[in-house]
Order: structure tokens, then C-alpha cells, then sequence
């Protein structure tokens, strides 16, 4: 009644501690049981915090097993900037985190994807092995074109059907594209994933001048392949964001917000705008010298697989298991 009161009409959202009493089955447990019975294996991978629910009787049993956590996100931290589902009764955000915490205690090592996750993880973790997992990002690249590109440049946006991925091309929309048509009337953006079908995805691209909807991309290549530049400002903090990764690994510059550019960690050579800073500035830059643009999306990308390549991104990981 207090949703309906407030005009929402789906139900909300599973929270953490709704998920980690629902998740987890018998007929799961079981079956996880069986398999460590056969004595094949020496480490779980348990996928989300919220399955922790499937593993207490079989880690109890299963001392000389290692049990480690793939966390995906720190499921607190991205529900402080996520009201998904709209208003709603009684949510205890400090019961939240701990039931996170509480769970992800019982595991021999954590799992963090990005450098902000990881720092919060040991914060709040203090005893548990904290292992650096980020994803990596090669089969995203791309080979640059060696001729600099020619204005008008092309904007690209991705994203899933997510109400996260929804409020960031909202905000695009309506703060960054009006700045990039001022300067440069002859951009085109192009919006592909499945966030096209969401409603309030679908309400914000209404009208808008040179905006191209395309939904489902069966290729990522074809998509990046199609741009100069990814719009991606990040208004939900969770983990690390794949598609700043992607657009640096396929060498198209990558335009974030503050947040955005923290998910990445230290040192990303992207253009970061906020409230203080004028996205036409930048965009004038580039339109006068495009080998100045250039220079960036290569830039850009040798970050990007320096960092998220696969030898470093899994460093951590194969050290893990290795040592099993």
C-alpha cells in the first residue's frame, strides 16, 4: 500500500538480506555436497555474497576446502546509490551491510573486481584474504584506424537493461548532449543494448536530435567499431564498470564522470566532467587539433590492457588457486 500510495506498481526489488534467505536452495546444497564428496575438488567459487546461504553445512564439514567469494559488487556501497525500485518501508541500510559482511566473514578469501571494492573490502574485512580479480578487457580490442578521426565525431553509448545503465543515459541525455551538439551540431550518438526497451530509456531518447537507438548489438566489435568517443558517466557505484574498460581496450576515448573514473582506478587518461567542468571545453579542443584525440584513444588503450589485461588481471586469482 505505501508503494501504491506513492504511484509505483511493480513490487520492489529483492534487497541483500531478502536474497540471501531466498537464493540458496537444498536441492543446491546437495548437490555442492556430492561433488566435494568425490574429493576432485580443493576450492568453491561461490557467485554473489547472497548464495552464502547454500554453503554452511558443507563448509562445516569441509575444513581442507578453500571457499572463496566472486563478490561481483560490494552490494552496500552500490545499494547507497541505487534506490531501484522506487519508495519503500523499512530498509535498514546498516542491516544491509552487515548481513553482507557477516556472510562474506565465513569465506577463506574474497574476491574484489575493482581497486575501490578492494579498499572497501579491507576496511571492513579485516582477517580475510582480499584478492584482486578485475576482468579482463583484451577481447575488447581494437585496432585504431592510423588516420585521426574527422569531425563530426561519433558518440557511442551502451548498456543493458538496468536501471542503472537507464538513469546514466538519462543524465547523458540531458546534461552532456546538449553541450556536444552546441559545439559540434553534427554528432551522432548511438544507443545500443537492451536498456533501449526500458521505459524511461526509451521516454528520455524521444525527440532527441541525431540520437540512434539500435538495442541488441549481436557484435561489440560492430559498436565500437562504429564510434570515436563512449559516453559513460556512472551514477551507481558497483565493482568495476565494464563498459569504461571495454571503451578504453577498443581505443575510443572514453568520456566519465568523477565516479566513473574512480571504478577505473588511479591514473585513467580519460576526460572526467562534472558539475565544474565544461564538456564543450574539452570537445572544442579536440575538434580543432583531432590528433590530440588521437593521442588519447591510444593512450587510453595501453592503459587499459596494461591494467585489465589478462596476465595481470588474473595474477592474483592464479596465485590463489595455484597455491591450493
Amino acid at each position: 500500500m505505501y508503494r501504491l500510495g506513492h504511484g509505483v506498481l511493480r513490487p520492489a526489488p529483492d534487497l541483500f538480506v531478502d536474497r540471501l534467505a531466498t537464493r540458496a536452495s537444498a536441492d543446491g546444497a546437495n548437490r555442492l555436497k556430492e561433488l566435494i564428496s568425490s574429493g576432485r575438488y580443493g576450492a568453491v567459487i561461490v557467485n554473489y555474497a547472497w548464495m552464502s546461504g547454500m554453503i554452511e553445512e558443507v563448509r562445516e564439514a569441509t575444513p581442507e576446502v578453500i571457499w572463496v567469494c566472486d563478490t561481483h559488487d560490494v552490494q552496500f556501497i552500490r545499494g547507497s546509490t541505487l534506490d531501484e525500485g522506487g519508495p519503500r518501508l523499512w530498509v535498514d541500510p546498516d542491516a544491509q551491510r552487515d548481513a553482507e559482511l557477516a556472510a562474506l566473514r565465513g569465506y577463506d578469501a574474497v574476491l574484489a573486481i575493482s581497486e575501490a571494492d578492494e579498499e572497501v573490502f579491507r576496511r571492513f574485512l579485516p582477517g580475510v584474504r582480499i584478492v584482486a580479480a578485475p576482468p579482463g578487457c583484451e577481447y575488447a580490442r581494437l585496432e585504431i584506424p592510423s588516420e585521426p578521426s574527422v569531425p563530426p565525431f561519433r558518440f557511442g553509448f551502451i548498456g543493458g537493461n538496468m536501471s542503472a545503465n537507464a538513469m546514466a543515459l538519462e543524465y547523458l541525455l540531458r546534461e552532456w548532449w546538449p553541450q556536444i551538439l552546441r559545439v559540434s551540431p553534427g554528432s551522432r550518438l548511438t544507443v545500443a543494448g537492451s536498456v533501449c526497451r526500458r521505459g524511461r530509456a526509451r521516454k528520455a531518447m524521444s525527440g532527441q536530435h541525431g540520437v540512434t537507438p539500435l538495442g541488441f548489438v549481436p557484435s561489440l566489435r560492430s559498436f565500437y567499431e562504429g564510434v570515436d568517443v563512449v559516453l559513460n558517466p556512472v551514477l551507481v557505484q558497483g565493482g568495476l564498470n565494464f563498459k569504461s574498460m571495454e571503451a578504453l581496450a577498443a581505443g575510443r576515448l572514453l568520456i566519465t564522470n568523477p565516479l566513473g573514473a574512480l571504478c577505473l582506478g588511479e591514473g585513467a587518461p580519460v576526460i572526467v566532467a562534472d558539475e565544474g567542468t565544461s564538456l564543450s571545453d574539452h570537445l572544442e579542443g579536440f575538434l580543432s587539433n583531432p590528433l590530440a584525440l588521437h593521442r588519447i584513444r591510444s593512450e587510453g588503450q595501453q592503459w587499459g590492457v596494461d591494467r585489465f589485461g589478462e596476465q595481470r588481471a588474473y595474477r592474483e586469482l592464479r596465485g590463489l588457486l595455484e597455491g591450493i
